[in-house]
């Protein structure tokens, strides 16, 4: 039998709301490391048939451990009554994870209203942008990686208006956000 240890190292337990996205990719990766995703999911129902009923205990055991064990204590509480890891997951992703158009709209302010900080290094301001995009994708909102390269390009500083001019210039074909983002690290090193 497959050894259930589970190395924890560089997750982030969830807190709250605002490490919900974060925790919850962190978390899909390990489940779906220990093949448990499905029955953590819902995807695979609890089956009938006795033999396979031990296998599907046994994998929610182990979602039902990895859910417990990312979390913040205090969180605890809040699936204490649930009897499977999908009822834990759906309890999860039910409080932290809602999809309102009051998150949807602060994601999008905090999107469109972000401004180079005078001192960021590239990387660190790059990131930040895109890990906006990458929430407010999460909640089905309409962006696209075109929207992302028009933000990081509307908020590099003044000093690399030459690079912004050169983008502008380049041939459509090659104006993909991986190729703007490889020659503006070029650049800045």
């Amino acid at each position: 039998m497959e050894s259930q240890v589970l190395d924890m190292q560089g997750v982030e337990k969830l807190k709250g709301k605002d490490n919900f996205e974060l925790s919850k990719f962190q978390i899909t990766i390990l489940l779906e490391e220990k093949n448990v995703h499905t029955v953590v999911n819902g995807t695979t129902k609890k089956p009938e048939d006795a033999k396979e009923l031990k296998e599907w205990k046994r994998r929610d055991a182990v979602g039902k451990r990895i859910l417990t064990t990312t979390i913040e204590k205090g969180l605890l509480t809040h699936l204490m009554s649930c009897s499977s890891s999908f009822e834990m997951w759906e309890k999860l992703t039910g409080i932290f994870g809602k999809n309102t158009a009051e998150q949807k709209c602060q994601l999008m302010r905090e999107f469109f209203e972000l401004k180079y900080e005078k001192g960021t290094q590239m990387m660190a301001h790059i990131s930040r942008i895109e890990n906006i995009y990458h929430k407010l994708k999460c909640i089905d909102t309409s962006v696209n990686e075109e929207m992302l390269l028009s933000k990081v390009l509307s908020t590099l500083p003044e000093r690399l208006q030459m690079f912004v001019t050169a983008w502008e210039m380049t041939a459509s074909v090659d104006k993909t956000y991986s190729n703007f983002l490889s020659k503006l690290l070029a650049e800045e090193n």
